[in-house]
């Protein structure tokens, strides 16, 4: 199993439709060991389809990183509200 069995069965115990933002690399553990949806991860950022990942992957990402770092609470509200984001971590 995973790096940190509590936080699985923290996000297993959550409606099966949240989706979760975090720029931490456990990020990509959660779809496999809590069976919950990530906006982005690291291991899935392999671009076998091009089209995808320049446009819609690349640009959750970008905007991610901007909302993780702004120091605006719009930009992470905007963020949240675009992405329909429940949790982040």
């Amino acid at each position: 199993m995973g790096g940190v069995p509590e936080l699985y069965e923290f996000f297993q115990q959550q409606p099966q439709g949240i989706v979760i933002a975090s720029l931490v690399d456990e990020v990509n553990n959660l779809p496999t060991f809590s069976k919950r949806s990530i906006l982005v991860g690291s291991e899935y950022a392999i671009p076998y389809h091009q089209g995808y990942y320049h446009r819609k992957f690349r640009q959750r990402t970008i905007e991610l990183i901007q909302a993780q770092y702004s120091q605006d609470l719009t930009d992470v509200q905007q963020l949240i509200q675009k992405y329909g984001i429940d949790f982040g971590c």
